[in-house]
């Protein structure tokens, strides 16, 4: 872990660097990390049913 930012008093890595057989294999950079953020409530809404007409 890397580049180590304060972002609303508590510090994170920004950048995160996978190994697998000792071997880098993925790596994960952010540039932007919200805590507690407001969430529309509608994404969380069952959508319509979409029913077919019987044939």
């Amino acid at each position: 872990m890397e580049n180590w930012k304060t972002v609303e008093g508590i510090t994170i890595p920004m950048l995160r660097r996978n190994k697998q057989n000792a071997q880098d294999s993925s790596s994960a950079a952010y540039s932007a990390i919200e805590f507690n953020p407001s969430v529309d409530e509608k994404i969380f809404e069952r959508p319509a049913d979409k029913t077919s007409p019987a044939q």
